[in-house]
């Protein structure tokens, strides 16, 4: 399970490590949940194409919900 993908500062050692990740996950047809409060056009900006294709091959899943922190 990847929580808040894209929250972190980004490295290319990051970014590096993540895809390889999740490349060898979806090679080896593993389960991965991933969460984010960025769209899949935002993850390719900031995390690069080569990840956002990887999770782009996996079930999307968008859960609209409010900000809870914002209603504090």
């Amino acid at each position: 399970c990847l929580d808040d993908l894209g929250a972190e500062k980004t490295t290319e050692f990051a970014i590096t490590t993540l895809y390889l990740i999740l490349d060898r996950r979806v090679r080896d047809g593993k389960q991965t949940i991933i969460t984010s409060n960025l769209s899949l056009e935002e993850i390719e900006q900031f995390l690069g194409a080569r990840i956002a294709s990887r999770i782009s091959e996996t079930k999307i899943v968008k859960i609209g919900m409010p900000d809870y922190r914002k209603k504090r």
